[in-house]
């Protein structure tokens, strides 16, 4: 991809935003402000359940839309990286994607959120990968759809990674695999804007 084809893409944003509605599912959990899903759904779609599941590593920036409450399902304001996924789901004609993160605690920067999954331990009710959260997971998870899997190659992720792979074995799974792991898959939102760029040609690609 060249300069003038990223600058378009970055240009594309806006307009993408007019085409799909995010809703996500806000709680509370302990002194955590937490989110359990995000669909990204194409407005006029007729479908009912995700054609598309994404797994990343924490809802990051995401919250809910100005004026809403701050529980249950309601419109949430995308980020950076769910712009990323709209570019995805453009190019490859998804119209309804689901994301589940692995970890449901909400906090924008990487080192804080690592910060909090050390001082959670072996607690891992967090994560919706955890086996007392099979209920949800089930609920949530559509089996059958394609599945990204993008959520980072910090060590710190290892073991909930491993939970989330444990999970959807013999799914049609897609991502950019870190050589040399058996874990790690490379988030849609690397610090430079070329390798964002890169990230999404490359899973393009892949579609």
């Amino acid at each position: 991809m060249d300069a003038k084809q990223g600058r378009e893409m970055d240009a594309g944003i806006a307009p993408l935003r007019s085409n799909y509605d995010c809703y996500g599912d806000f709680y509370s959990r302990g002194i955590h402000e937490c989110r359990k899903s995000l669909d990204i759904i194409l407005r006029g779609t007729n479908i009912t359940k995700p054609d598309f599941m994404v797994l990343m590593m924490n809802p990051g920036g995401s919250r809910p839309a100005t004026g809403q409450p701050k529980h249950g399902r309601v419109r949430a304001e995308p980020d950076d990286t769910q712009h990323q996924i709209m570019k995805l789901m453009n190019h490859a004609r998804f119209e309804f994607a689901r994301i589940l993160n692995l970890s449901d605690i909400r906090e924008p920067k990487s080192k804080k959120f690592r910060e909090k999954l050390a001082q959670a331990g072996k607690d891992q009710t967090h994560s919706i990968f955890d086996s007392s959260r099979n209920c949800e997971f089930d609920r949530l998870y559509v089996h059958g759809a394609p599945v990204l899997l993008a959520w980072g190659v910090h060590k710190d992720l290892e073991p909930l990674a491993r939970l989330a792979l444990a999970a959807t074995v013999g799914e049609d799974a897609r991502g950019l695999k870190k050589e040399g792991d058996s874990w790690s898959y490379y988030h849609p939102l690397p610090p430079l804007q070329a390798n964002r760029r890169k990230w999404l040609a490359d899973i393009e690609s892949q579609f």
